[in-house]
């Protein structure tokens, strides 16, 4: 989903757009880009405990409202890194994105 959809779907839901935890859980994509797996560092249950702790239950509920229509659940920290394999290391990270230009 796009950061508009996800923010849709909170104000239908819980009347909120929560546009700060939509961020927060999407930051280290522009970090890990081009890597899809910038999933593995926030959408799961240890991402939601800590918009909680950041935020409050009502942002949880955003937080979780957003990973599952990302991943169709709530998945553990073993479940996702099992989705999407190992995290590369910042060095190859680093290479790849000088290598596309990306700052």
């Amino acid at each position: 989903m796009t950061r508009k959809e996800h923010k849709a779907e909170c104000v239908e839901k819980l009347g909120n757009d929560w546009n700060k935890v939509h961020a927060w859980l999407d930051a280290s994509a522009r970090d890990y880009f081009p890597f899809v797996a910038h999933r593995q560092l926030r959408h799961h249950r240890a991402g939601v405990k800590q918009i909680r702790a950041m935020w409050g239950d009502e942002a949880a509920k955003a937080a979780e409202l957003h990973i599952i229509s990302d991943e169709g659940r709530v998945p553990t920290t073993r479940q996702i890194q099992r989705k999407y394999g190992p995290l590369p290391s910042k060095k190859t990270v680093s290479a790849v994105r000088a290598k596309h230009g990306i700052s």
